[in-house]
């Protein structure tokens, strides 16, 4: 029998269990007990009345919208900005210093 550290043991043990959870879920759905806000509950009810759906069917639809607002929203969390295209007349290349350098001047003549 290999000898096998304890760590690597519990990973193996937890992976298992958790494959075996997943595979409760092949048929599709999943049943789960959620405790939320009566007021909360009232508004999905009315939604699920309005779309004339279940109410199962409104929530897995809110929560998957959720979800994929939340990606949406975190993988265009930075806000881009648009800076001017500067075209060398020359073709040379710059270096940072350089570019700093033409900006500290360019500005010490707009304030002069």
């Amino acid at each position: 029998m290999q000898r096998r550290e304890a760590g690597e043991f519990c990973t193996n043990i937890a992976s298992l269990l958790l494959d075996r959870k997943l595979g409760n879920q092949q048929n599709g759905s999943m049943k789960t007990t959620l405790d939320l806000p009566d007021a909360l509950v009232r508004e999905i009810k009315q939604h699920a009345l309005d779309e004339g759906s279940k109410l199962k069917d409104a929530m897995a639809a809110l929560l998957k919208r959720g979800l994929r607002a939340g990606k949406a929203k975190a993988a265009g969390s930075g806000k881009r900005v648009k800076l001017p295209l500067i075209v060398c007349k020359h073709g040379a290349e710059l270096t940072p210093e350089q570019v700093a350098a033409a900006l500290i001047q360019q500005e010490q003549e707009w304030h002069s």
